[in-house]
């Protein structure tokens, strides 16, 4: 397997992303390719779609938002209708089949259901006459929640035409064993990235570029001649997290999103990999980014600063699990922030513990307007069997300094979590009635998350994994 032996990567990002922040992956995988000399396009299909669907009114927007809900699916029936034609799928019928179980009226959304996959189909094989192939040595594609179908027909169908240019698949939905199976079920994907993608890459694209063969690369599976999926050594996880370059978001700014719209972007900022905690026994955060690793608050200033002379911005989204782990470090980030003076929006995500009302009357004068506090149970015994490390008077206090120092507050309760009992429910409906004039929660029901704990040892915790939805199995072979 070799590259075209030219000198560009491609980098596609496709429906359904969060539609108001510009996918992560493909700015900061362009900024370290580029900065080793690597030539990189990116194409923000799932930014495109949104920004059309806008225009022309082939959806509402809260229509929309229902296509990346990940208990929706509608999304998944399209694409999935589209790359298994031998399942037959009735598209009209099987999406009122999925929003009646959901309780979602269907006659004023169906239609313009139907008349957006017809349109949908159009913009994509647009999108296919846009690769011109013999202008790269390497296609990669971005997989997260919702992407991962619409990605695999896109590519089947860039292999059909007769591209012989290899296509990679990286992002959370391609780790460990998701990535296996991708590969030894789709034979138009021909490597998968596993974990951090920048290094990787970089080493793939360099290969590519000089049309060498590109298998046995750390940080890989391939698909060897008699067609076995094949685990190469895993990417040693990048400890010096400074010395990365700052993400590139031109062809975003240039070509997906104008000026008025910039106030509504919320650019993505990673101040850490990975979680400072690493305990809950629901994530998959465990097992995705390995041990926690930090930029330096004032490498994070840095980029915030080039961020906003650059492009014009000034509204950040912090990707973090935790902005404060042990210690002075937020603190410090805060104090920074406080000093530059600059009219910054941000948002980001908190542990209850070590929280003060000092500190988070420092956050609201840094900048932070809204904060997610991972609060997940408000009965001691259910945050011990989910591993948070938090007591419910910790969570108590959070939420309600939270509130008064005038910050926005978001949180979550995860309702039907394995060894939850009655009195675990009952103890949290009285605390939540003390609280619930501070905020409303959104209700979380339990799903095992692959990679998590619970996934990993179901019995454990009283749990099984299950089979797929019943709809899954209709769809998909």
């Amino acid at each position: 397997m070799k590259g075209n032996a030219t000198s560009s990567v491609l980098l596609i990002e496709m429906p359904f992303s969060i539609p108001l922040a510009p996918n992560p992956a493909l700015p900061l995988l362009k900024g370290y390719l580029q900065a080793h000399g690597i030539q990189t396009d990116c194409k923000y299909w799932g930014r495109e779609l949104f920004k059309m669907n806008r225009q022309c009114n082939f959806l509402p927007a809260s229509t929309y938002v229902t296509l990346i809900d990940v208990p929706l699916l509608v999304g998944d029936l399209i694409f999935g209708s589209w790359l298994f034609p031998e399942c037959h799928i009735e598209f009209e019928k099987e999406v009122g089949k999925l929003l009646s179980g959901y309780g979602i009226p269907e006659n004023d959304k169906i239609e313009g259901l139907l008349t957006f996959e017809k349109e949908l189909k159009k913009i994509v094989s647009r999108w296919l006459k846009e690769i011109e192939c013999g202008n790269y040595s390497l296609i990669g594609f971005t997989i997260t929640t919702g992407q991962l179908l619409p990605s695999l027909y896109l590519a089947k169908r860039i292999k059909a035409q007769g591209c012989q240019v290899p296509i990679v698949f990286g992002g959370s939905l391609c780790s460990k064993e998701m990535g296996i199976s991708i590969l030894r079920n789709f034979d138009f994907v021909d490597l998968v990235v596993d974990g951090e993608g920048e290094v990787t890459l970089c080493e793939l694209a360099k290969k590519a570029n000089n049309g060498e063969d590109l298998r046995g690369i750390a940080g890989t599976f391939h698909r060897s001649d008699n067609g076995k999926v094949v685990v190469n050594p895993p990417r040693p996880p990048i400890e010096d997290l400074d010395a990365l370059p700052f993400p590139d978001y031109s062809e975003f700014f240039e070509k997906y999103c104008g000026a008025k719209d910039r106030y509504d972007i919320d650019v993505p900022i990673w101040g850490s990999r990975g979680c400072s905690w690493n305990h809950c026994t629901f994530c998959e955060n465990i097992g995705s980014w390995g041990r926690h690793r930090a930029r330096s608050p004032e490498n994070i200033v840095q980029e915030l600063l080039f961020l906003n002379e650059t492009y014009k911005v000034s509204n950040f989204l912090f990707y973090d699990n935790s902005l404060n782990p042990k210690g002075s470090y937020f603190e410090h980030l805060c104090d920074l922030l406080i000093e530059i003076d600059r009219d910054f929006r941000l948002v980001g995500e908190l542990r209850a513990t070590g929280l003060t009302k000092e500190l988070l009357k420092k956050a609201y004068r840094a900048g932070f307007t809204e904060f997610q506090i991972g609060v997940e149970a408000l009965d001691n015994d259910l945050l011990k069997k989910m591993g948070k490390g938090t007591k419910v008077m910790d969570n108590v206090k959070a939420l309600r300094w939270t509130s008064q120092v005038g910050i926005t507050l978001q949180y979550n309760l995860i309702s039907n979590f394995p060894t939850e009992t009655k009195q675990s429910v009952e103890n949290t409906w009285v605390v939540f009635n003390k609280v619930k004039h501070l905020g409303m929660p959104k209700i979380s029901p339990f799903c095992t998350l692959y990679g998590s704990p619970i996934y990993r040892d179901p019995e454990k915790f009283n749990t099984n994994i299950g089979e797929p939805a019943s709809h899954l199995s209709r769809w998909f072979p």
